[in-house]
């Protein structure tokens, strides 16, 4: 049959007249930028603001977090990570204080580093999608990476161009070591030995919400922005930790070497989202995402679900989920967060952009090996299923560090993830006499799909009808704010109001 990869790419490119590069020499000078422009998705930029700028010890009950997940999906067989974060790092004093990476190379090995050299090393834009952390050498003294002829380099990782541009070079340390030595370390037997570097340029097709960054051939306009899982409730301090997608469906050229071994691709399919904010991450939580269906190459899911705390109200927790479909001009999100009656936006790209609240919100979720979410609202039902190997010692998964539920603990290995899963969809439009009519049903990810659970505990099914219990969240949600029009007015007074916009 026709190769994944190579079906997605000319289907793609087909689909939305765009013309990505096809070299993949290793060099970023070597291959073309994207030429064309898009707008980025809400919320791309670093989303902390300093508080005090003249002493960087005195916020210590000011926490706060910010994390960043690219993945590349090489072939039905390889498929890699970028994840990066950062902990509250205006104080010194906190026990999380410091900022790092963690990547999953094609064939499964892994590496983590961080330091707490953050205010020195690590460096975000607020408004735009780049950012760079710098390691320190032993004395402490700021290195300019750059690469010899030798190949030596010191260690950092870069996001640049407003996303579009990924680079970095992690070399292994002794906690690396502690991986791959601990008889108990989950990553005995796939720890990176030595290094891993990458080089990758990425090509926006669709943002969020918006269809695509760049619009297809002849309909681009600028004001073909994206939107927020939680709309404008997303620059507020609610429904933390804030999650939002910034690239739904990309392609990436480029190269990751690990330990010598260099993978090098060509226009697959490449994919971002990001979370932050200032409370713990959730308790127990499940995640699907592909935007690589054999069948469907222009369909792009995320499905995901958690136990979270409510903000203004501690002790009480939530049960919240989501489900974003990007299906050619059609964009569906369902969400128990938002008005009671769906609502449409225009755009020159999308051909219908719809939020549903949904009425219905259902998932059960095994320890391992099944997924199942089922999401009715007005107008629209989704039924997501993801599976996988159930044997442990037969699935290939790796353990990943992920922020802990309170404020102090920083990253610990709390989340499981495969990246050969197989995630089923289907999605249908609800007619005014109830009437079920299939857009897709049963579109297959084969086995491409990520798919992850993480907190806990784990012990049964997780069976849950999501519920949210913030009840300012609920009242807010009813109404609108334009929020770039708050931005801009904060802007003509010198106030940055929305950090991270």
């Amino acid at each position: 049959g026709v190769n994944l990869i190579e079906r997605t790419r000319t289907i793609m490119r087909a689909s939305f007249s765009l013309f990505a590069s096809s070299s993949s020499s290793g060099s970023t000078e070597s291959r073309a930028s994207p030429s064309f422009k898009f707008t980025p998705a809400p919320h791309s930029g670093y989303h902390r603001r300093r508080l005090n700028n003249t002493n960087t010890n005195t916020n210590k009950n000011d926490s706060f977090f910010e994390g960043w997940y690219f993945r590349l999906s090489i072939s039905r067989e390889q498929s890699a990570s970028l994840i990066y974060h950062v902990y509250d790092p205006d104080d010194r004093s906190s026990k999380r204080h410091s900022a790092g990476a963690q990547i999953i190379a094609p064939d499964g090995e892994y590496v983590y580093k961080e330091t707490r050299e953050v205010g020195k090393s690590f460096h975000a834009e607020g408004h735009e999608l780049a950012l760079r952390l710098d390691f320190l050498d032993d004395d402490h003294s700021e290195i300019t990476p750059k690469i010899d002829e030798k190949r030596r380099r010191a260690d950092f990782y870069r996001v640049s161009e407003r996303g579009t541009k990924h680079a970095g070079y992690l070399s292994t340390n002794e906690s690396n070591r502690n991986d791959m030595e601990s008889e108990d370390s989950p990553w005995k037997s796939s720890a990176v030995l030595k290094y891993i570097e990458w080089d990758i340029d990425v090509t926006p097709l669709k943002t969020y919400g918006s269809g695509n960054g760049g619009g297809s051939a002849g309909k681009e306009k600028e004001n073909d922005g994206g939107v927020s899982p939680a709309g404008w409730l997303t620059s507020l301090p609610l429904l933390e930790p804030h999650y939002q997608i910034l690239f739904a469906h990309a392609i990436a050229s480029g190269y990751v070497e690990c330990d010598g071994k260099r993978t090098e691709f060509t226009d697959v399919p490449f994919y971002a989202e990001k979370n932050w904010g200032g409370g713990g991450f959730p308790r127990k939580w499940f995640w699907m995402q592909c935007n690589s269906f054999p069948q469907y190459p222009d369909l792009s899911v995320v499905c995901t679900g958690a136990n979270r705390g409510v903000v203004i109200s501690p002790g009480t927790y939530e049960d919240v989920g989501m489900v974003a479909i990007h299906y050619g001009d059609l964009f569906v999100q369902f969400s128990p967060v938002g008005a009671n009656k769906s609502t449409k936006t225009n755009s020159s790209y999308v051909g219908e952009n719809v939020l549903v609240k949904s009425t219905t919100f259902e998932w059960k979720v095994h320890p391992w090996g099944r997924w199942e979410v089922v999401a009715k609202g007005d107008g629209y039902e989704c039924i997501v299923t993801g599976a996988c190997e159930q044997d442990l010692t037969k699935c290939k998964t790796t353990v990943l560090r992920a922020p802990a539920p309170d404020t102090e603990s920083g990253m610990l290995p709390l989340c499981r993830e495969t990246f050969s899963g197989d995630m089923t969809v289907s999605l249908y439009k609800i007619n005014a006499k109830k009437e079920r009519k299939p857009i897709f049903e049963n579109a297959s990810s084969g086995s491409t799909a990520c798919l992850e659970v993480g907190g806990g505990p784990w012990e049964a099914p997780w069976e849950i009808q999501a519920d949210v219990k913030d009840p300012l969240a609920g009242a807010l949600a009813m109404t609108d704010v334009n929020v770039e029009l708050v931005q801009s007015v904060g802007k003509f007074f010198g106030l940055d109001v929305i950090p991270g916009l």
